[in-house]
Order: C-alpha cells, then structure tokens, then sequence
C-alpha cells in the first residue's frame, strides 16, 4: 500500500526513500519493508526534489484516538484548524516530555518551552511520553 499511495512521486523521480517512526522503509530499487498505512502514524519521505503529496478520501474524526507508546511516537495530526503545540497537546497533561515539528520545533513542557509553529493537517509529528498512553488531539 505505501508503494501505491507514493507512486506518483516516485513516477517523477523525485522519491528516494519512505520511513515510519519505527524504522520501517521503503527503498523503490531495495524493495520494502513498509507495506501497511497507518493513518494514525506519521511518515518520512527523503526526496531528491520538492514535490506534493496528494492523498484523497475522507478526513479523519479529529477524536480518533492514537495509541501512544512509552517513548517516541510519530503521529498524524487529524484536526482542520491549525493549534498551537500547547493546545494541541494539552491532553498528555504530565506524561509529555518532548514534541518535535519536521522543522527543527520542539516543545519541552518541563522546562516552559515551545518555539513550534501550528501544528497542521497532513503533518507528522514526533511525540515523546513516559508512559502509555491512548492521546486524542485537542482542537
């Protein structure tokens, strides 16, 4: 399903690599070790060039729940309206350690400290908890 849902920008070329917060991949020429789509799970993709990714259907219940495992998560942000990290995450209260952005952002709730920009629909996120923990987005 991955190799389906990243053929056209691998069709352009511009694909060199797909991998989930696990480590799982995708190499075109290797093959894969990344079959399933997750959509609670946010996704890397290297690329040789800038490109769009475009995925259709239905979007996702803003309430859908996303199952946190102690340590690092990557995860799929649901909601339409863009949030700031504090409010996004807000219902982690204490278990939140560390949230990054694919841009460098982090938030560190310990030491008050956020420099994320919105988080927005159709980006992925790093999420670090110290316990288990069933999360769902606050909008």
């Amino acid at each position: 399903m991955i190799p389906d849902i990243f053929s056209a920008i691998y069709e352009r070329e511009n694909l060199i690599l797909v991998k989930d917060g696990e480590g799982n991949f995708w190499v075109p020429p290797w093959g894969s070790f990344l079959d399933d789509w997750d959509f609670r799970e946010g996704y890397m993709a290297k690329l040789s060039a800038p490109d769009t990714l475009i995925i259709t259907g239905e979007p996702v219940n803003p309430e859908t729940v996303i199952n946190l495992i102690r340590g690092w998560s990557m995860i799929a942000y649901f909601p339409e309206e863009q949030v700031d990290a504090v409010t996004a995450f807000a219902n982690l209260e204490e278990l939140l350690i560390i949230a990054k952005d694919g841009f460098g952002g982090f938030m560190a709730p310990e030491f008050d400290f956020n420099d994320m920009e919105e988080l927005q629909q159709g980006r992925g996120y790093f999420v670090k908890v110290s316990e288990a923990v069933e999360f769902i987005w606050t909008e």
